[in-house]
């Protein structure tokens, strides 16, 4: 991964602008870290009912007995196992959208880097070729032998002018998980 870069730019007056436009309360807690502790807690209560079950279990001779403490730990393994997927489910749509949003975040400042190099291409092109702006985007008409010339020497196009392409805006992002 690469660093944030420390200072402040255009781009990332925009993304903090972007963000900030999004609803989330402030204030309160959210929604997500309160779903995971409370998996977190159902883990726990499944873990307890299982020992319980498992001592009930083994202190009577009964098998009336043992098998209610059977059915009861099976519950608690459910129980278990239902707080370990909530608690799963949120915390990794924590991570996911914090990882999402750096992968943007990353993107932008990336296609900013790459858009900058080609326009350097571009002016060396335009150096290289003599022409004051963009190179032409048509080719001299062909000669005789089929291959296009300008003053004997054989040339390509070089395409459009550069564009600028951007990901998409932040607000295009879904930001309920």
């Amino acid at each position: 991964m690469t660093s944030l870069p420390p200072e402040a730019s255009p781009r990332l007056d925009q993304f903090r602008a972007e963000v900030g436009k999004l609803k989330v309360r402030e204030g309160r807690p959210e929604p997500e870290r309160v779903s995971a502790v409370l998996g977190a807690i159902v883990v726990v209560i499944g873990i307890v009912i299982v020992v319980l079950a498992y001592n009930k279990s083994h202190n009577t001779q009964k098998p009336l007995d043992q098998g209610d403490a059977f059915v009861i730990g099976l519950l608690g393994v459910g129980v278990a196992v239902a707080g370990a997927v909530v608690w799963l489910r949120y915390s990794l749509s924590r991570w996911s959208r914090y990882w999402l949003l750096r992968l943007v975040y990353e993107d932008r400042a990336q296609t900013d880097r790459l858009i900058a190099t080609l326009e350097q291409i571009d002016g060396h092109l335009a150096a290289v070729t003599g022409a004051a702006g963009p190179v032409p985007t048509t080719a001299p008409a062909p000669t005789a032998a089929g291959v296009p010339t300008a003053a004997g020497v054989p040339t390509a196009s070089l395409g459009p002018p550069l564009q600028q392409v951007r990901p998409p805006s932040i607000e295009t992002i879904d930001p309920v998980i």
